[in-house]
């Protein structure tokens, strides 16, 4: 039997990464979209502090570590430990997937960019 990623966290992890790439529509979007799925707006409101936050489960701040640090990776140092710290949480597939997730939030926010600096 396979798992999947649940759809609120896939959005939240997309919620967290649009503000580090600087896209506000995104944010917006998956703000809403999380939402709709039944996330609270305070812990929306508290996704930019969430490692000093109560409000996060273990499994939410191994996924938020994770997708910070493929969405700004400074060395694959971090990286390597924040998918270690997610492994511990998500079986093979979910992690994957979350890893997917993180992926194609920032790849639209960064076409959004570039969209936006192109005038379209």
């Amino acid at each position: 039997m396979t798992t999947a990623l649940q759809p609120r966290l896939r959005e939240l992890v997309a919620v967290r990464i649009a503000p580090l790439n600087g896209a506000s529509s995104s944010l917006a979007h998956h703000a809403r979209a999380a939402v709709e799925l039944g996330e609270s707006p305070r812990r929306l409101a508290a996704l930019g502090h969430w490692r000093r936050s109560s409000l996060f489960a273990e499994d939410e701040q191994a996924a938020l570590g994770l997708a910070e640090a493929l969405a700004l990776p400074t060395n694959n140092g971090l990286v390597a430990e924040a998918r270690r710290d997610a492994a511990v949480h998500f079986d093979p597939v979910e992690l994957t997937q979350l890893v997917y997730a993180c992926a194609v939030a920032s790849a639209w926010d960064r076409l959004e960019l570039a969209a936006a600096a192109g005038g379209a």
